[in-house]
């Protein structure tokens, strides 16, 4: 199953699409894995560090969308018994995080 994770960047004037969008995917080579096999990716306006690049999706300041799309799902996918996990939202300051709604 291939899984791809994309922001694509939207002018909030008009809609928009700006010229830049940004996916992370299956196909990245450069992803890089946690200790227990998770990954964790990244999404903001700036870098979450040199050692997590490999892992951020550049996002704008304020409210943007998130959108996980899955080519050739298998059945835990097509049948709901596959969630995806849980965003969450650092403080500003880094410190703590709250599951977003």
């Amino acid at each position: 199953m291939s899984k791809s994770t994309s922001v694509r960047l939207l002018d909030p004037r008009n809609g928009a699409r700006k010229e830049c969008s940004y996916a992370l995917g299956t196909k990245n080579k450069s992803l890089k894995y946690d200790d227990d096999g998770g990954l964790t990716i990244y999404l903001g306006n700036k870098s979450p560090g040199k050692e997590k690049e490999a892992n951020w999706l550049p996002a704008p300041e304020g409210n943007f969308s998130i959108w996980l799309r899955t080519y050739w799902p298998d059945n835990a996918i097509l049948d709901g018994t596959w969630k995806p996990p849980v965003v969450l939202k650092k403080a500003s300051d880094g410190t703590g995080s709250r599951a977003m709604q």
